[in-house]
């Protein structure tokens, strides 16, 4: 048997199939333990095929790994938990890896895709060397509680490699709706305090601790754990690079802008092939009003272009992020031209660079290029991009801020023709449809936006659809009172919302 999968879960019904069914096919076996789940996720996953085994949680992680891992058969062990999903087109890279392996590689490192905010974006992502391959019956195993490190036995240490493979592993487990769910920033945190109270000066958990607080938007005690873990400072330690862009990230919250130069030039020192670091220096400088100087790193951030293969960073710093910020420095100073340059290069690097179609919609319309013109000429930029259900939701929202109704609703019927069961793209229609003054379409549409996060939104549009057209039929299960009507139709004319889409 070539590749067993590992995982642990508990309670992610809501997620696992899509693990399971990015890795189906390529793995021989998929083992999946179970930490204490009520929700069906044990069940689920046998239906899928998976080899399910219960373990009592007991608050480490890397106890839990170490059980599946001995559950493994195969030559390779792929792990990867719930929220992980592996990227489609790298499938066959992972059993090419497998297969021709050096026999003295034991380890392969993947690029993990760390998604944080709201909804996955490229344009907000970061991006870390984690092991996922690790050959079996060589004596690695886990050790820590919480971001727990494989480990060689003692007999193993100094005699085995790490490579890494270009092949990447999307990770949702960081965004709102999984963090809030699980209040992973409180079991973090305890469980970090945990090892840090056996290990005070463990300085990859101070790191991990000043990141919790660094989240929960407490930069000053995020500070506080970092500049101990510095204190600490081994250049060849994997997270150490890591360390000095989230003290950048800290000192950025609270506009020290002159401590950002310094953290910079550190990293740039010790890491000159790491794009980051002069991105986040050019990004330092030209919040400091030092125009100029950001332009030339933003330009040299471009030249160096994406790090290298083993270095864990942020997406787009060498590519699309320098273009961006170029093409603000000249859109501020009149030229639209190189602005728009320099946001189409942006586009062309992260295909829904939402905020790049935005800037370009902008100058567009300064121009009082016609709406439609304008629509045709931001699809032009994308590409064969255009032809995806995501951008047309994308550019509706882009044309929607705008106030160009007609035109986000024809992106919005491209999407929902694209992918029918599309909630959004329905909703997109019904308000824009609304706007339009087209009641009764945009009830229709907003009737199939039912579902969902779109319930109270649709609900919302529809009763005002039937204030403003007494013809349309209520549909059943739709009652308001007379005094929600009445408040309701008050601010109806000055109403404008957002699609604000979850």
């Amino acid at each position: 048997m070539l590749l067993s999968l590992c995982m642990i879960v508990k309670n992610e019904a809501d997620i696992i199939s899509g693990c399971l069914k990015s890795v189906k096919g390529i793995a021989d076996e998929m083992i999946v333990v179970d930490t204490g789940s009520t929700d069906g996720t044990a069940a689920l996953a046998e239906n899928m095929g998976a080899k399910v085994y219960n373990y009592e949680w007991n608050d480490s992680f890397s106890d839990a790994r170490n059980f599946s891992l001995s559950k493994a058969s195969g030559d390779w062990i792929l792990v990867m938990d719930a929220d992980d999903i592996l990227e489609p087109s790298d499938r066959g890279k992972v059993l090419g890896t497998v297969k021709n392996a050096p026999a003295d590689v034991d380890l392969y490192c993947f690029r993990t895709l760390c998604y944080s905010g709201k909804a996955p974006s490229a344009e907000n992502v970061l991006i870390n060397l984690n092991i996922r391959l690790i050959r079996n019956g060589r004596g690695f195993s886990y050790k820590g509680r919480i971001h727990e490190q494989v480990c060689p036995s003692e007999s193993n240490k100094g005699k085995y490699k790490i490579a890494a493979a270009d092949i990447r592993v999307h990770h949702y487990g960081y965004l709102d709706c999984f963090v809030k769910k699980k209040d992973k920033r409180g079991r973090n945190i305890a469980l970090i305090q945990k090892e840090l109270d056996e290990a005070p000066d463990d300085a990859f958990m101070l790191f991990n601790m000043g990141n919790e607080y660094l989240t929960l938007g407490m930069p000053e005690k995020a500070l506080l754990y970092y500049r101990q873990s510095f204190e600490r400072f081994d250049p060849a330690a994997g997270f150490s690079s890591s360390l000095l862009i989230r003290m950048a990230a800290a000192d950025g919250y609270l506009h020290r802008y002159g401590d950002i130069v310094g953290i910079a030039e550190l990293g740039a020192k010790y890491y000159p092939e790491l794009t980051d670091f002069v991105y986040i220096m050019a990004d330092a400088f030209l919040r400091l009003g030092k125009t100029r100087r950001a332009e030339n790193l933003f330009k040299k951030c471009v030249k160096m272009g994406p790090a290298p293969l083993n270095a864990n960073g942020s997406a787009g710093t060498g590519t699309f992020k320098p273009h961006f910020a170029l093409g603000g420095i000249y859109l501020a100073e009149g030229n639209r031209g190189k602005a728009l340059w320099h946001y189409r290069r942006a586009v062309k690097y992260c295909p829904y660079f939402t905020a790049a179609y935005a800037a370009m919609a902008g100058i567009y319309t300064g121009e009082n290029m016609q709406p439609d013109k304008i629509r045709k000429k931001l699809m032009r930029a994308a590409g064969g991009t255009a032809q995806n259900t995501a951008f047309h939701m994308m550019l509706s929202d882009i044309l929607y801020d705008r106030g160009f109704y007609e035109q986000a609703l024809k992106s919005a019927k491209l999407a929902a023709k694209a992918s029918p069961e599309n909630c959004a793209a329905y909703y997109n229609e019904g308000v824009c449809l609304f706007y339009m003054g087209k009641y009764r379409e945009a009830y229709a549409a907003l009737l199939k936006a039912g579902g969902s996060a779109f319930v109270s939104r649709s609900a919302f549009f529809r009763m005002l659809c039937t204030i403003l057209d007494s013809g349309i039929k209520k549909s059943e299960g739709v009652f308001f009172e007379k005094k929600a009507r009445l408040s309701v139709l008050q601010r109806a004319g000055s109403f404008r919302a957002p699609f604000l889409r979850a």
